[in-house]
């Protein structure tokens, strides 16, 4: 998920479609409201460019402390 927010938030910004799926989870924009959803399975969220952007500042500290995180 995390190296696809960037390229989600360009298509965003540029206002053209993106989407990217793997299993259940699946991203994309939607034309008519220029917002983002994320689904898994059925049931998605939907994200706005600024609440996108913010997901990706903290998305590198999420994924630091997870990999800097060891398991006993």
């Amino acid at each position: 998920m995390s190296e696809n927010i960037a390229a989600l938030c360009d298509a965003l910004s540029t206002n053209e479609y993106y989407m990217k799926k793997n299993g259940e989870f699946g991203m994309n924009t939607t034309g008519s409201y220029r917002v983002a959803r994320m689904y898994l399975g059925k049931q998605y969220m939907t994200f706005t460019y600024d609440e996108l952007r913010n997901l990706a500042y903290i998305m590198y500290i999420i994924q630091k402390q997870m990999t800097s995180t060891s398991l006993p």
